[in-house]
């Protein structure tokens, strides 16, 4: 199955603790997902995109099951891939079957093969997170640039340094959804506060779920207990809608059925 460069970066979040070893790990679905985990964060990366498959020059290996991968195993594939700056980063994918990654060395036939060093234990349960934090989203929402969020949080961390690391930002949002940041150095007890813009025009629109996305954090099935609750209010599960909207709309909607309610109610009165 074809990966990309960019569905191996998950290797950066893994962990190497000896009490929990599957975190130095990266997990690969047949799907074409990986996902990477330090037991606190969790990241999962899709498949690659068709526009992009159809112009991969390796061969397409079938994956008859998930595999997990060490660490080791996935950063020296990675340090193999050659950039691409001619082809838009066409040779940088490879290929994984169920013994080795083959991978493209950007030379007119040139191909290498990675033996792969599996884990054959049980992988972390990484559905079941994704899946809690889609099923208690709250109504802020924001974009901000993530090469200038990065910018702030490294700065921060070289302001507010933890050898344990154990220091917690502190978040807030604004009215107009921009971004307060808080920390506190631990040794020096200083403190330092970062407030970061958010996005205002047409890149704060918020990408629709791709379906491998529904799948991950189970959000059709929440749509669908949504729509039992609430009756069929298809406005109601319009992300762009501001909260004022969807509270009027959701009020609307409890009032109509407690009128139709009262009918019923009246009409067995009556007889």
């Amino acid at each position: 199955m074809i990966f990309s460069k960019q569905n191996l970066w998950v290797v950066d979040l893994t962990k190497n603790d000896k009490s929990i070893p599957a975190l130095d790990n990266v997990h690969f679905t047949k799907e074409g997902l990986t996902i990477g985990t330090n037991g606190m964060a969790v990241i999962a990366v899709g498949p690659v995109h068709d526009n992009m498959l159809k112009h991969v020059i390796i061969r397409n290996s079938p994956l008859p099951q998930d595999l997990t991968i060490s660490s080791e195993t996935v950063k020296e594939v990675l340090k193999n891939i050659p950039r691409d700056t001619k082809y838009s980063g066409v040779t940088e994918h490879v290929d994984l079957s169920d013994k080795s990654f083959s991978l493209h060395t950007g030379k007119t036939g040139g191909e290498k093969k990675i033996g792969i060093k599996t884990y054959n234990r049980e992988y972390a349960n990484f559905q079941d997170v994704f899946k809690r934090a889609f099923s208690k989203p709250t109504e802020i929402k924001t974009a901000i640039n993530l090469r200038r969020f990065i910018s702030v949080l490294e700065t921060l961390d070289k302001i507010c340094p933890d050898s344990a690391q154990n220091s917690a930002a502190f978040i807030q949002f604004t009215k107009d959804n921009d971004l307060i940041i808080r920390c506190e150095n631990p040794k020096t007890k200083q403190k330092a506060i970062a407030v970061m813009k958010s996005y205002s025009g047409v890149e704060s629109r918020f990408p629709k779920l791709e379906d491998w996305e529904r799948k991950l954090s189970g959000v059709r099935k929440l749509i669908k207990k949504m729509k039992r609750a609430v009756g069929v209010v298809p406005s109601l599960l319009n992300t762009n809608l501001s909260l004022k909207e969807k509270s009027l709309q959701k009020e609307t909607a409890r009032k109509e059925g407690v009128n139709k309610l009262k009918s019923k109610l009246r009409g067995r009165n009556r007889v």
